[in-house]
């Protein structure tokens, strides 16, 4: 089936609408593939890429005769200069970016060219249909191509790897599982060494205190554990530490005007104790 016998089976003086050509361009796709027996011979063949290229070399070729019927000849009178209808059609639709759709560009050449539309628009359906499916043809080929490019790759260096992992001169240790230089007891004196420290400071972060004994419990025994939740600071002693750090802070953040205020008040409380003093004094 091609443009002359889809041309045969319609009225060439009612348009066709967008949506049966759109529905021309699958059925010269689905035609071409069942005529050349594409899928049998993919199925069938021990090397799929040459029946591609085969194919490929064939739609080109078809693409050339379709491209030089005289219905595809784009003759400008004013400009005295002949071309094809498909490099005019996407000139048209590259000016104008109104034109939504190969149809309408082709409506609009039919136009500028006073030409019967569904004669041009059906012969370049069968012109996009062959474009499109070499273009998704070779798209196949080369995934194809490079998926067996990578895959033989891949199997000669893991033959190397092998060969040169199995040889006497490359001989891996398996990594053994052990704790590094610092012994658990290490970990618990400095676990209850930095502890007293916070403590002692006053500064008890219990975020980091929590990430320390997450720390430790990846190393420490299961008693360690148990023995640690014994021994576990009470909530309302955190509470009390937590209230004596606030204020600690406070007093830091606050010191350069609570001296000389301190300061003020101690003299303010010794006058005022003097005074109370004299006044007592002259009523005795």
């Amino acid at each position: 089936m091609d443009a002359y016998n889809v041309l045969e089976g319609i009225d060439i003086n009612i348009p066709i609408e967008e949506g049966y050509f759109n529905v021309l361009k699958n059925n010269f796709q689905k035609n071409y593939l069942t005529t050349k027996n594409y899928f049998e011979r993919i199925a069938k063949h021990r090397n799929p890429i040459e029946v591609k290229s085969e194919v490929l070399n064939e739609i080109y070729s078809y693409l050339l005769k379709i491209q030089n019927r005289e219905e595809m000849r784009d003759i400008d009178t004013e400009k005295n200069i002949s071309g094809y209808v498909p490099t005019k059609i996407i000139d048209i639709w590259k000016s104008d970016k109104r034109l939504k759709s190969c149809y309408n560009s082709i409506k609009e050449y039919c136009i500028m060219r006073s030409k019967n539309f569904n004669i041009i628009a059906v012969h370049i359906a069968e012109y996009r249909a062959m474009s499109k499916l070499a273009s998704s043809i070779e798209r196949s080929k080369y995934k194809l191509t490079n998926s067996k490019f990578q895959n033989h790759e891949s199997h000669s260096i893991n033959d190397k790897e092998k060969a040169f992992v199995s040889s006497e001169k490359y001989k891996i240790d398996k990594p053994k599982k052990q704790i590094d230089s610092i012994s658990i007891v290490d970990l618990l004196l400095m676990q209850e060494h930095r502890k007293r420290e916070l403590i002692d400071s006053g500064i008890y972060d219990s975020i980091f205190s929590n990430k320390l004994s997450d720390l430790n419990s990846t190393y420490l025994p299961q008693e360690h554990l148990l023995e640690k939740e014994k021994n576990a600071i009470p909530e309302t002693t955190k509470h009390i530490v937590g209230i004596k750090t606030v204020i600690e802070r406070w007093i830091n953040r606050n010191k350069w005007w609570l001296i000389p205020a301190f300061t003020t008040l101690i003299v303010g409380l010794i006058i005022l104790a003097l005074s109370i003093y004299a006044h007592l004094h002259k009523k005795l």
